[in-house]
């Protein structure tokens, strides 16, 4: 396994890895004072999720290369221990396993008996891989502990003739892996590599930084992906990844003006910004009115996994580079799911610069796609 425990230093390296592009962010630590932003570097990430895994993963380390020496420009003395990856699908696969194990009357819980449970665990996530030799599991979080059959905290130690862990493993290809590890060698020979997935860091940052009960719903738009987090009670019950993302619009953008994809992206960026002329804009509010129809089948089959506590409380929250489009918005709300509510749900836009207590430098944000970078950096802060 890789990158479970963690070794804190004073400097380090945050990578966003995304499907459409690459947010790389540097952050200086101290005992005293919160984190800051020494600089954030964007590039567009060219490979596609479509690739094969070899043509996909030279690709993807080329393009990091660049952004790392984007970032040892502006930055030469930078010497970072630690670089953390943020890992969205398809970089990765997870699952979420239950295992139960029935012990004789009296037997009190060790820290042996947990580690078996996740090894059987472990072995059951791998059993779903053709080839599980060539992936390598870098996170397991425990989510559910169970003693004779009631939810528990801190089970070691107790007595119990059952226990029942319910854990979320993630694994990622050990090319991928070990293409992380060789590039972190370009900084220091002892700089440390840990990858995390945005559903768990998006879960943790929610349980501990925004308040809120009942059914909430992370809404990830992403680049040629996105992926729809449910949670209950601060815990992942369910993530789906949908085939669609803004690389649909700013292509489709890119299409009708007859341009190239970058020149596209700009048109999207100022779109949002609101900064086009009336023809042009008009022009992409049907690129954007065609988009939400082909979306809407497939946020349709994710939101009918909704846990039943969602129609009296639901919190849904937008985040990735299209959550601040209206459209996709208005897509959510007109879903069938929504009629059956008994308490309209509430839908949040997060922006980054809202947590300027908790980090500065935040200058450097540039908004509601950045939020994958603020979840590793208070991830990495505690």
């Amino acid at each position: 396994m890789i990158g479970i425990t963690r070794f804190k230093r004073n400097q380090q390296v945050l990578v966003d890895l995304g499907t459409a592009n690459i947010i790389m962010a540097a952050v200086e630590y101290s005992l005293t004072e919160k984190p800051h932003i020494l600089g954030i570097y964007r590039k567009h990430h060219l490979p596609s999720v479509r690739s094969n895994i070899r043509d996909f993963q030279s690709r993807l380390m080329h393009e990091l290369k660049d952004v790392y020496a984007s970032l040892q420009k502006e930055l030469p003395d930078f010497a970072p221990s630690e670089i953390h990856y943020g890992l969205t699908a398809p970089y990765y696969t997870a699952e979420t396993v239950k295992v139960r194990e029935e012990y004789e009357e009296g037997h009190n819980i060790t820290r042996d008996d947990l580690e078996n449970i996740r090894a059987r665990g472990a072995d059951i996530f791998l059993e779903h891989f053709k080839h599980p030799s060539a992936v390598a599991i870098f996170e397991v979080r425990t989510l559910e502990e169970f003693l004779n059959g009631y939810p528990t905290q801190k089970v070691e130690g107790r007595s119990a003739n059952e226990l029942s862990l319910t854990m979320r493993y993630a694994a990622a290809h050990q090319m991928l892996i070990h293409g992380f590890q060789d590039l972190a060698l370009r900084f220091h020979a002892q700089v440390h590599s840990f990858l995390h997935t945005f559903p768990q860091l998006f879960s943790d940052m929610f349980r501990e930084h925004i308040s809120g009960s009942g059914v909430q719903v992370i809404i990830d738009i992403g680049g040629e992906l996105s992926e729809v987090i449910i949670l209950e009670a601060g815990i992942i019950q369910n993530v789906f990844t949908l085939p669609v993302g803004v690389l649909d619009i700013t292509e489709e953008i890119a299409r009708i003006e007859k341009t190239d994809y970058e020149s596209g992206e700009v048109l999207y960026r100022k779109y949002i910004a609101g900064r086009l002329e009336p023809g042009q804009a008009s022009k992409i509010d049907e690129v954007l009115r065609s988009a939400v129809i082909n979306w809407k089948p497939h946020f349709e089959l994710a939101f009918k996994e909704m846990p039943a506590a969602s129609r009296r409380s639901l919190n849904i929250f937008l985040v990735g580079g299209g959550a601040l489009l209206a459209d996709v918005q208005g897509l959510i709300m007109a879903l069938e799911v929504m009629e059956r509510m008994i308490v309209p749900p509430q839908m949040h836009q997060v922006d980054p610069k809202a947590f300027q207590d908790k980090v500065s430098g935040y200058e450097h944000f540039e908004g509601a796609g950045d939020f994958g970078i603020l979840s590793l950096i208070l991830k990495t802060t505690q």
